[in-house]
């Protein structure tokens, strides 16, 4: 599983090859989101697994190839997603008092020195080889029906079976954290790595990749573009 270590070292290559150190930026940065740019994320992972030719991959891979090209990504603000922020610390520090240990935080990730896949993961535990996903929902009702149901949403289970794909992980733990709530304010899933999800990042993936590849090549234009642009229009420091 990756390190720290390993995210340093990861941040080194990305400079060296891009003349940028934007992979150091806090979460929901701009310099964040520009990281991310034309990179198959946790978050929107589902897409390039999507049916090959359907309406849905070719969105995303577009959105994607869009991005490398004009090096500009869509900030997205909502209530929803502030409200996320606003409780992410307390629910980290909850987490890390009830199971006694502590959170390395990591602002985003990469799955190698390829830079075409990366997460945002919300922490690795100090000294296992397992990752934290917290989930803060602005609508109590939602919450209710993860602790009755002990279920996670289709989507955030491809979310975290990425992530451990990106980092190595072999379990992690899905937390959903309320303040509101009198009892119980946050409930802990434990989850393994599912060799079926595995398998299929292995084989559709790379397919994506190719896909996209051939779009970039089409419109003239390269995969790391996006970021020799921004570091050319970062004023140099004397």
């Amino acid at each position: 599983m990756k390190s720290l270590k390993d995210v340093e070292s990861q941040i080194k290559t990305f400079q060296d090859k891009f003349g940028t150190d934007i992979m150091r930026a806090e979460q929901g940065s701009m310099a964040w989101l520009q990281t991310r740019l034309g990179v198959i994320t946790a978050s929107e992972v589902s897409a390039a697994v999507a049916k090959i030719g359907s309406e849905t991959r070719n969105t995303y891979m577009c959105q994607l190839v869009a991005e490398v090209a004009t090096g500009m990504v869509e900030e997205i603000n909502s209530k929803y997603m502030d409200w996320g922020k606003l409780n992410e610390d307390a629910a980290r520090s909850s987490y890390e008092f009830a199971n006694d240990t502590v959170i390395e935080q990591v602002n985003f990730i990469f799955k190698d020195d390829t830079f075409r896949e990366g997460a945002s993961i919300d922490g690795f535990v100090s000294g296992q080889k397992k990752l934290v996903e917290i989930k803060c929902p602005y609508n109590p009702t939602n919450y209710i029906k993860f602790i009755v149901a002990d279920k996670i949403k289709a989507e955030y289970q491809w979310q975290y079976q990425f992530q451990m794909r990106v980092t190595g992980a072999e379990t992690a733990d899905f937390v959903q954290y309320d303040p509101r709530m009198i009892v119980q304010p946050i409930k802990v899933l434990k989850v393994e790595r599912d060799d079926e999800y595995q398998k299929k990042f292995d084989e559709l993936i790379p397919a994506f990749l190719h896909d996209m590849d051939s779009m970039l090549k089409l419109i003239g234009i390269e995969y790391g573009d996006q970021w020799k642009r921004i570091a050319e229009m970062t004023p140099k420091i004397a």
